[in-house]
């Protein structure tokens, strides 16, 4: 038991330590009316279209995952009245 609470504390504190060093936890990368478009956003979908198998180059998925989100973004954001 003591070791296996060593073990997960020290994942937590490498983990910790990690983000520590980035400095970056996230960041907004582009703001539609009162929505928020994140880089965490935009790195989650890219992962999920390598991980289904894509080819796209990466800078060209970049911007092809961005316009999406940006897009879907614009259609569920709250019309003006």
């Amino acid at each position: 038991m003591r070791t296996l609470l060593l073990i997960i504390l020290s994942v937590v504190c490498i983990s910790w330590s990690a983000v520590a060093q980035s400095g970056l936890i996230d960041k907004v990368v582009a703001v539609v009316g009162k929505e928020m478009v994140l880089l965490s956003d935009v790195e989650s979908e890219i992962n999920l279209m390598r991980l289904q198998g894509t080819t796209t180059p990466d800078a060209d998925l970049r911007c092809e995952v961005f316009e999406n989100l940006l897009l879907q973004t614009i259609r569920t954001s709250p019309k003006p009245v």
